[in-house]
């Protein structure tokens, strides 16, 4: 190599070392990348992505319980009934002071098939009610429009509605009607001679009989079979 050669060799390296343009891994100066001016925002998600709760959030723990859970959610719906009562005639079904002569006329009466258990008490006769009930009408032998209170001027009269069972023998019960507590006044009611009777006492709704009254049905001998309380009123005042 000659003193001319040497010396351009040697400026061109000068050259190449001063501005780091040379070699060829060096990228263009064109072709890198700007540095960024601003932290750009995040880009909102497409509308076709869901949006996910940020990983930070609490998850929410399930409720304790303490039933066991059924694999089966079908209702059950309950079929008991109530205890039916087979025997009429026991002596269950009355009062703990009823005298045993009672009791035992009671025992020895026949059943219908429409027969129900006493109401209360039984008398000497085993007599007893099966039916009682109070209301502002009466139709085929029974109490309709049933109700504990009555309006003077709406209403016409009390209907106490009762089916007596008992020996095939005539028979009175007496009908007490007491207001607030005191006797009032007192009915009897003949009961035919069948097994059973279905009959009525009434009393009329007048502005003087405002109060609260009971009607209480005894027999004969006293016995107290069935009781009904109810209200006349007097919405005018």
């Amino acid at each position: 190599m000659n003193r001319a050669t040497l010396t351009t060799a040697l400026l061109t390296s000068f050259v190449c070392a001063l501005s780091l343009a040379c070699g060829a891994d060096a990228p263009p100066q064109a072709e890198r990348d700007p540095a960024p001016l601003a932290v750009e925002a995040a880009a909102p998600p497409s509308s076709s992505a869901a949006i996910e709760a940020p990983a930070s959030s609490p998850e929410i723990a399930a409720p304790t319980i303490d039933e066991p859970i059924l694999a089966s959610t079908t209702t059950v719906i309950s079929t008991e009934r109530a205890p039916e009562i087979t025997d009429l005639r026991s002596p269950s079904l009355l009062p703990a002071e009823t005298p045993a002569e009672h009791v035992a006329a009671f025992a020895e009466l026949p059943l219908s098939k429409h027969d129900k258990p006493p109401i209360a008490g039984v008398g000497a006769s085993g007599i007893h009610l099966d039916e009682l009930a109070v209301g502002k009408g009466w139709a085929s032998s029974r109490c309709e429009q049933l109700g504990a209170r009555f309006e003077v001027e709406a209403d016409e009269r009390v209907n106490v509605c009762f089916r007596v069972v008992h020996p095939r023998v005539a028979e009175t019960v007496t009908v007490e009607w007491a207001r607030d507590g005191k006797l009032r006044q007192s009915i009897e009611v003949n009961v035919r001679p069948t097994h059973a009777y279905l009959t009525r006492a009434w009393l009329p709704v007048r502005a003087g009989r405002v109060g609260e009254w009971t009607a209480t049905v005894k027999s004969e001998d006293g016995s107290v079979l069935g009781r009904v309380e109810f209200e006349i009123a007097d919405s005018r005042r």
